[in-house]
């Protein structure tokens, strides 16, 4: 006879049935870049031709009261919008749909538009899977115009501030206003951690000290420009000497059209076949519902002629800073150094002692203060 025996968990297992929560963990959805701050334009048909002006009027001093007078033109180019279409189609068997708890569609779009906004980005920022009638990526105009900037390693009078203000600086030249930063997602740990040489922030959470930088999520300031970090994973911004950490753009001269807004509809009946004409799915016969979702748009980057910039092929409306051999904030023995370099200014140091000494010993000189007036 037993005395301890009782139906475990285990044994009861299948009579149990879990706690389903009804709430889908997920990511943010992230916004495109391109199509959020880029100007639009409007486009009716599949091309759009924006003139632009290539060569601006030249004034001259008369020589003298009978001086002759010179003569001058202008010129004008076009620049062409081309619509281009991106699409996907989401298969979803019937008894799938019917069986699951979830509206499965409304789950999907929002992960769709995101997806599509990826993809435009990727095309648009580094010309990754770019359709063949439309522009160069732009770091790829940037660096042919001379507007990039070769990230160095940081150092006791070297950080990422001087090489993002030689991004900005690249841009005034040729005559643009910067109005907009693109940064990749770990440039926001980079400017956290600048320091000045008593290891204090540069980037404190409140606001700016001396370095220009304000508290910065999906969007903040730089210097007062506004400043977007990219979280969709795109080609160009991960790790590499050539890739980017940092777009610095004037948004007016980039122009984005969408010819068709993104449209989602769910077929109940049709095939789906591959390239070679082979039906993969037929929907009627396999009881598959697809949800067709397309998009056309375009985009160009506008450079006009200017007084500062007379030639288009020498300027671009946005620069770029590439990785370089950029490691990332300075480190703890640079701002060492650095402080060293401040401190040789308001008076050296005592004979033979470093400035990991002088900061022990300021350190000591604190807690000893704190003490003495606890007392």
């Amino acid at each position: 006879m037993s005395y301890s025996a009782a139906i475990d968990r285990t044994e009861a297992g299948p009579l149990i049935p879990e706690d389903a929560a009804h709430e889908i963990i997920t990511a943010t959805v992230e916004k495109s870049f391109a199509l959020s701050t880029f100007d639009r334009v409007p486009m009716s048909r599949k091309q759009r031709r924006l003139p632009i002006l290539d060569r601006k009027p030249v004034a001259y001093f008369v020589n003298g009261d009978t001086g002759m007078k010179q003569t001058t033109d202008a010129k004008w180019d076009n620049l062409f919008l081309n619509a281009e279409e991106l699409a996907v189609l989401v298969p979803i068997p019937d008894t799938i749909y019917a069986d699951s708890e979830y509206d499965l569609w409304s789950l999907l779009k929002p992960q769709i538009t995101e997806a599509m906004g990826a993809k435009i980005d990727d095309a648009v920022l580094f010309g990754t899977g770019k359709p063949a009638l439309w522009p160069n990526g732009v770091l790829t105009d940037a660096t042919t115009a001379g507007n990039a900037v070769t990230g160095a390693v940081a150092s006791a009078t070297h950080d990422i501030f001087d090489d993002l203000n030689a991004a900005l600086m690249l841009l005034e030249t040729d005559g643009y206003e910067p109005d907009a930063w693109l940064l990749r997602q770990t440039m926001r740990g980079v400017l956290r951690n600048a320091r000045d040489g008593q290891r204090g922030f540069l980037y404190p959470a409140a606001g700016p000290s001396a370095s220009g930088a304000q508290d910065m999520q999906w969007s903040g300031e730089v210097w007062n420009i506004p400043a977007k970090v990219s979280k969709m994973g795109l080609s160009g911004f991960a790790p590499g000497a050539a890739n980017a950490l940092a777009f610095a753009f004037d948004t007016s001269m980039f122009k984005i059209a969408i010819r068709d807004d993104i449209e989602m509809k769910i077929f109940t009946e049709g095939a789906i076949s591959d390239g070679a004409g082979v039906v993969l799915l037929n929907l009627m016969q396999q009881d598959v519902k697809v949800l067709r979702v397309t998009f056309r748009l375009a985009w160009v980057a506008a450079n006009p002629v200017s007084l500062q910039a007379p030639s288009r092929a020498a300027s671009y409306p946005a620069s770029v800073l590439t990785q370089g051999t950029f490691t990332g904030a300075l480190s703890f023995e640079a701002a060492m150094e650095q402080k060293a370099l401040a401190a040789g200014a308001q008076g050296a140091l005592p004979s033979g002692e470093t400035a990991e000494d002088e900061a022990g010993r300021s350190a000591r000189a604190g807690s000893r203060s704190t003490a003495g007036s606890s007392r």
